[in-house]
């Protein structure tokens, strides 16, 4: 992946092949382990219970507590601070736009056009 090639940790390539894997499933031949596939299908399940927009396999956006539950589910001895700078780092990256603002704090956008098409 891209982050392999900056010397970024294992486990921040690995969450950003995952995030890539739930933005657009058949984009790419990652597979992810047991766990995280498992996490991933509640995830989608989540979502689509609660929006019918979401009635495809890609999934535009996941909540801020989706993104905390798959780096748990990837590297669970992460804490809360280095998962915050993961999210930092991967915003500004443009790889995911997370805004803390108290109205987009609890949403981790995975698809950036599917955002600028919302605009």
């Amino acid at each position: 992946s891209e982050c392999a090639t900056k010397k970024v940790l294992a486990w921040v390539a690995y969450l950003q092949d995952t995030l890539d894997y739930i933005a657009n499933p058949t984009a790419t031949d990652f597979v992810p382990i047991e766990v995280v596939a498992t996490e991933i299908e509640t995830i989608r399940a989540e979502l689509q219970s609660a929006s019918a927009m979401l009635a495809s396999a890609s999934v535009p956006y996941i909540t801020l507590d989706h993104f905390h539950r798959i780096a748990r589910n990837i590297h669970p001895r992460t804490s809360v601070q280095q998962i915050a700078d993961c999210l930092a780092s991967l915003h500004s990256e443009n790889f995911v736009f997370h805004f803390d603002t108290p109205l987009l704090k609890d949403i981790v956008v995975l698809d950036i056009m599917w955002l600028m098409k919302a605009f």
